[in-house]
């Protein structure tokens, strides 16, 4: 199951590279491919936008199985199966999507300062993209991480605190073990 998930962050990340670095070389050599043809600056924008949206949101599922791992070890297999990754899977998408769409349709060739470019124009590409941008790109993956890694410090204290009640042994390892497991 994490080697689906796996697949599917190398995919996303080799497309953020290829679309980013890619294209960025060739605008940096003097040749800007994205105001030659509108239908190239529209799937430039989407795309530069959706692919690594894609990609922190899979990180996201790393995470929940991660959390899943460590509050369920035994019944973990049971869980997190094939096919519910690949539903878990669909939310990444569908958000990609609804971005990559609205991208595609703002996206358009303008000319600022007498320098043609390829920007995000319009009521969508002002107003709605740059907060959904914020929002489902950086705020939404980070708290949803910070919320995992925290729930697995949590579990991994409370199952220290439990194994070691009532005895006079110490445990081996302290809450900033604990910590660095979920940082690593």
């Amino acid at each position: 199951v994490t080697a689906l998930l796996l697949k599917v962050l190398a995919v996303s990340d080799f497309g953020v590279v290829l679309i980013n670095c890619g294209m960025n070389t060739i605008i940096i050599a003097g040749y800007n491919l994205t105001i030659q043809s509108d239908i190239i600056c529209k799937l430039h924008a989407a795309l530069s936008i959706s692919l690594p949206m894609m990609s922190n949101h899979t990180l996201v599922l790393f995470s929940l199985d991660r959390v899943v791992a460590v509050a369920w070890p035994i019944q973990t297999n049971y869980m997190i199966t094939k096919r519910r990754v690949y539903l878990a899977l669909l939310v990444p998408f569908v958000i990609s999507s609804v971005t990559f769409t609205l991208a595609m349709i703002s996206a358009t060739i303008t000319i600022f300062n007498d320098n043609t470019i390829c920007d995000t124009a319009g009521y969508i590409g002002t107003n709605i993209m740059p907060m959904m941008v914020l929002i489902m790109y950086n705020l939404l993956p980070l708290v949803l991480i910070v919320m995992c890694n925290l729930a697995i410090i949590v579990i991994i204290l409370l199952h220290k605190n439990k194994q070691f009640q009532g005895t006079s042994r110490k445990p081996s390892f302290s809450g900033m073990t604990a910590v660095l497991i979920c940082v690593s």
